[in-house]
Formats: structure tokens, C-alpha cells, sequence
């Protein structure tokens, strides 16, 4: 064996630097796992969030646009649009770090 196997499986902002841009909320869910207890919330402007909490007290927030053939549907592209990691400095201001999207390869 090259190496041990993984025996570290908390979330870790890792897992979300490889969303790719579009996907849905169930294809984030099956890859970095269920955001509970927070859940998808939608937004005035149309968009829906969800927090995903990590280990080190930091949050990860994803935002989604609607899926097109929903009857309140926004005229843009469905699904995963923005991923933000949010931690706070030492002086316990957030701090917000735009996570860039993955183009999903067809």
C-alpha cells in the first residue's frame, strides 16, 4: 500500500473545490453530503442557499439558480452558481473567499 487509507471524514472545504458550475442540489448533496441541520432556503431575487457547516467553526455557502421548469423559473442557467467559503480573522470579522467553479465537461 502507498499510502494508508483515509481515515479523516469530516467535511473539509476540499470536497467543494471541485463542484462543477450547474450542478443540482441532490448531485452537492450525493458528493459533499447532507448540509442538515441547515437546508435549501430560497431568496427574494429568485436564487436558493444552503450553509454547509465545517469542523474548523467556518461555513461554506452555496447558491443555486432554479431549475427552469419550475413555474417561478428565472430566464439563467439552473443550478450551482456560487460557492463561498466564510471563516472569521483574528479579529473575528468574516472573511469571504469566492471558490470558483469547476465547467462541467460533457
Amino acid at each position: 500500500m502507498k499510502s494508508p487509507p483515509r481515515t479523516d471524514f469530516r467535511r473539509s472545504l476540499v470536497e467543494f473545490k471541485v463542484l462543477t458550475q450547474g450542478a443540482s442540489p441532490g448531485a452537492v448533496e450525493l458528493w459533499v453530503g447532507s448540509s442538515y441541520p441547515n437546508v435549501l432556503q430560497k431568496q427574494p431575487d429568485g436564487t436558493s442557499t444552503v450553509v454547509y457547516d465545517l469542523p474548523d467553526a467556518s461555513q461554506v455557502i452555496l447558491t443555486f439558480n432554479p431549475d427552469p421548469q419550475d413555474p417561478a423559473g428565472m430566464k439563467t442557467s439552473p443550478g450551482l452558481v456560487s460557492v463561498r467559503h466564510v471563516s472569521q480573522d483574528q479579529w473575528g470579522k468574516d472573511v469571504v473567499e469566492q471558490i470558483p467553479l469547476k465547467q462541467a465537461i460533457l
